[in-house]
């Protein structure tokens, strides 16, 4: 055997910023590495959030064209005047590289030897997650007039003998400018139908929940029984190629204080599964969850078992508080499995440290 050190990064990155108290009782919040995210308000606190949300925005768009500006050090910063202060926000860090491996952590059970004996991944229904702050309202109600057109439109065309509005109306214009002038509010129930069914196609997806990192101290505690589990690594390069069907990304942490125009959605959708509508329904989470550094995948034929290929699954690890008997009755009935295996370990200095398992000389 022999070991190697942990492989988990802090999630978060610390931009400098200058605090300027103004002769007014405003503040003002620049950051130093990108100047133009800069706020002045009435409270710190006002004006910090809204640095910390164009930072998060500035680096997410740098980060997606590997050009993210790493964090200046703050002994290296000089004050622009005496009523200045030093200071640092800390946003969400955004990877630019697709991860190799995905890291999926669960306790012991049938299951998981099913997982590795007969591979499959499993996506759950969004409806079933645990976290109240997902499936978040992204939606604000705004059409152009030709946006509004173009969904009512759409709608009449595609459930025009369905719903009750619509009867007694043969043409898609006189419908149209009747309800506009006539029943105003009856027009945006009509044209919030799609949000409605927006939703309800959301529904009837599967999301597979991963990892970037199989080290995580707090994810084999949650997730694997308290070190008991174990963590199953994908060859997620293998598994992109064959199922380009299913998109993956990494979760978004960021705070998103606005919200996406319905107008922008008019008409006909093409491959929905994409779009940002999609990314902000299922890829994002509240930031406290970012420890988690999670990568999702989406399966748009519905959750359950998802049939893989043995050779997706590329290396196992036993939690530092697996029984003995399992951790080698899982050796045994893996043997024949090309795939690495590993150990996780307490070190002194308060991380998890895998060791790598060689099979003994025969």
């Amino acid at each position: 055997m022999h070991t190697e050190s942990n492989m988990t990064n802090s999630h978060t990155l610390k931009y400098p910023v200058e605090i300027i108290i103004q002769d007014n009782a405003r503040y003002t919040v620049q950051s130093i590495d990108y100047p133009t995210c800069k706020s002045t308000c009435g409270t710190l606190m006002e004006a910090t959030n809204s640095v910390r949300d164009q930072l998060e925005e500035i680096t997410w768009e740098d980060s997606s064209k590997n050009g993210l500006i790493s964090p200046s050090k703050l002994t290296k910063l000089k004050l622009s005047n005496d009523n200045s202060l030093l200071s640092e926000i800390e946003i969400v860090k955004r990877y630019s590289s697709v991860p190799k491996i995905l890291y999926y952590y669960l306790e012991f059970s049938e299951d998981a030897i099913k997982m590795l004996t007969d591979p499959y991944i499993w996506f759950s229904n969004p409806k079933s997650f645990n976290d109240p702050f997902e499936l978040p309202d992204v939606f604000e109600s705004s059409w152009s007039v030709d946006e509004e057109w173009t969904d009512f439109r759409f709608v009449f065309e595609h459930r025009k003998n369905k719903l009750k509005v619509f009867k007694g109306f043969s043409d898609v214009k006189e419908a149209y400018l009747t309800l506009k002038f006539q029943k105003p509010d009856v027009l945006r129930e009509v044209l919030e139908l799609k949000i409605s069914a927006f939703n309800e196609t959301l529904n009837k997806t599967g999301v597979a929940c991963f990892s970037r990192y199989y080290d995580n101290i707090l994810m084999w505690s949650h997730y694997a029984k308290k070190h008991t589990g174990i963590v199953i690594g994908y060859d997620y390069n293998k598994f992109k190629n064959d199922n380009k069907n299913i998109p993956g990304s990494d979760v978004d942490y960021r705070h998103h204080p606005k919200k996406l125009k319905t107008g922008n959605y008019a008409g006909d959708i093409k491959d929905f599964i994409r779009t940002e509508y999609v990314s902000r329904k299922l890829f994002n989470k509240h930031p406290t969850w970012a420890y988690e550094q999670e990568y999702r995948l989406i399966n748009a034929k519905g959750d359950g078992k998802y049939p893989i290929k043995q050779d997706y699954i590329a290396e196992l690890y036993f939690g530092c508080n697996i029984d003995k008997n399992i951790k080698e009755a899982l050796i045994a009935i893996t043997d024949k499995l090309n795939l690495k295996t590993y150990s996780m370990e307490k070190t002194d200095s308060s991380v998890l440290t895998r060791k790598e398992y060689k099979k003994p000389a025969r």
